[in-house]
């Protein structure tokens, strides 16, 4: 595994975990169950395809979740100007 691959997923597992303290210490909203699920599902999926050295696997996980969370906010963006 190169160095750049393994510091992309290490730091992106880091600030997921990171997320996980985070979202307890916002104000809760009412997608907070939501939330937490979707921390933690993607959590395990990254430290799992990590173990394994499915970096393929590791780094599409992110990709599509980093776009979700792009389609995400700027949906509760639009929802939140109605």
């Amino acid at each position: 595994m190169g160095f750049t691959l393994k510091s992309y997923i290490l730091i992106q597992y880091a600030f997921w975990l990171q997320q996980l303290l985070v979202i307890h210490i916002e104000a809760r909203r009412k997608d907070h169950m939501q939330m937490l699920t979707h921390h933690i599902v993607t959590t395990i999926l990254i430290f799992t395809a990590y173990g394994y050295h499915q970096t393929k696997v590791a780094n599409l996980i992110l990709c599509v979740l980093d776009v979700l969370d792009m389609v995400l906010a700027v949906g509760s963006h639009f929802k939140a100007l109605r």
